[in-house]
């Protein structure tokens, strides 16, 4: 791997930061690593180490520089707890802005990142810094993951729980039990806010243990805990970010293909202008244009039309309920390879019912369908829809027990149909993202 000690320039001075990534195989999707209370410090680079072995260009900065450029907590006595507590109390949400704006700037100027793909991990002071982060960039960071942070209720306006409701990417919470930094009380005002938002999150809490449980210099690190908050956030990132998941132990994985333009360009918005087409089209879309939509706009009369089915097809009045359409739609984005598809509905499918175990299986699905179909991650009902998808997908044809398996779960022709029907559009979606090289928006 390469490792570097430099200075990232702020409009507030010089933040001395660390960044580490793999030496061959980028770009890289980066995580933006914010540190917690007691200073960025070995034991933070580290974790920054682990996670750039699985392919990720790491950036873990110093956010005290405005005071100090190497202060670390070294003894908890209480003359260096008063002066951490000091130090803390010059962040905020306005120094978090500023930073993570020179962050930005800066993977946006490496040719080894690929800053189109960029998440971001709080710990313990930090949890509220991602958030905020995250508001205020919700064009850029794909996810962002809280682990045990502190300070997540207060009553100030920017309270983190109150910016939660803004957020528009995934979100990972890792709740210690014994926190009283986090409070249940607070972890709870935090998930209603998360809950507004409608973007997939969850809060984990990790029982008997206690804040700061994931440093393995701390008297109260776990081992077993601090491996499920691993494995918890090579998830989240393989998701988002695109890399395979990597295994608790933070083994290297192969690194990532290289992105590339599509082979047609998109359509820009001046290109797409405000047709009767593009306007239907931008109403679907909640008044943006996606990749996808760049592409179709090449020729009007095709995206007018898709727009209408699709419109039809995702407008709440199919009889196929939510979990087993999404579900279909993960199913066929990685039985042909198309990873647009997923990262647009995998929220979708979280948000229905579905688990991040079962989507992390779904990404095993091109490679080996029957070790998936075969993992109790599925219920009966669930395994016979994947089959019929499956079946539909890599060979057409749909052998008779697979049909009335999946006409017995799903309990009506009707839904059988329309589950066939999302099976087979969404197989016509693939195969033109596949074909054009769309890439996700993030």
């Amino acid at each position: 791997m390469i490792e570097r000690h430099l200075d990232i320039p702020t409009a507030d001075g010089a933040m001395n930061s660390f960044v580490v990534h793999p030496d061959e195989g980028g770009p890289h999707p980066v995580v933006l690593f914010y540190m917690d209370a007691p200073g960025k410090r070995e034991e933070l680079h580290d974790m920054a180490r682990r996670l750039a072995s699985v392919g990720y260009f790491v950036v873990l900065p110093n956010l005290y520089y405005r005071r100090t450029r190497d202060w670390t907590l070294t003894e908890r006595t209480d003359e260096q707890l008063q002066h951490m507590f000091g130090l803390m109390a010059t962040l905020d949400r306005a120094t978090t802005e500023c930073d993570t704006q020179a962050l930005l700037a800066f993977v946006d100027a490496q040719p080894q990142a690929d800053a189109r793909r960029i998440g971001a991990v709080g710990y313990c002071m930090s949890g509220p810094f991602v958030i905020w982060a995250a508001a205020a960039h919700p064009d850029r960071l794909a996810c962002i993951a809280v682990i045990h942070g502190a300070n997540m209720a207060t009553d100030r306006p920017d309270s983190p729980h109150r910016v939660a409701a803004r957020l528009r990417c995934e979100t990972y919470v890792a709740c210690a039990e014994v926190d009283k930094w986090a409070p249940p009380a607070d972890i709870a005002q935090l998930q209603t806010g998360l809950q507004a938002t409608g973007a997939p999150h969850r809060v984990e809490w990790y029982p008997k243990l206690e804040h700061g449980f994931v440093f393995p210099q701390r008297t109260c690190y776990d081992k077993a805990g601090a491996e499920r908050h691993w494995e918890r956030l090579f998830a989240l990132f393989a998701r988002r970010l695109g890399l395979p998941a990597a295994h608790a132990t933070g083994q290297p994985q192969p690194p990532a293909l290289p992105r590339r333009r599509p082979r047609i360009p998109y359509r820009s918005d001046v290109e797409a202008g405000h047709s009767r087409v593009v306007d239907a089209i931008r109403q679907r879309r909640g008044g943006h244009l996606f990749n996808l939509d760049r592409i179709l706009l090449h020729s009007p009369p095709v995206a007018e039309g898709w727009n209408l089915f699709f419109t039809r097809l995702r407008g709440g009045q199919l009889e196929l309920p939510a979990l087993p359409r999404e579900l279909a739609m993960c199913a066929v984005a990685m039985l042909n390879g198309a990873e647009y598809e997923l990262h647009h509905h995998a929220p979708l499918f979280e948000a229905a019912g579905g688990t991040p175990a079962q989507l992390d299986a779904l990404r095993r699905l091109g490679r080996d369908p029957d070790a998936v179909l075969a993992s109790p991650l599925w219920d009966e009902a669930q395994r016979a829809l994947l089959r019929v998808v499956v079946q539909s997908t890599r060979r057409v044809t749909v052998d008779d027990p697979a049909f009335d398996a999946a006409r017995q779960a799903l309990g009506s022709d009707r839904a059988l149909f329309e589950l066939l029907a999302v099976t087979a559009a969404y197989n016509m979606v693939s195969r033109l993202l596949v074909a054009f090289g769309v890439e996700p928006e993030v």
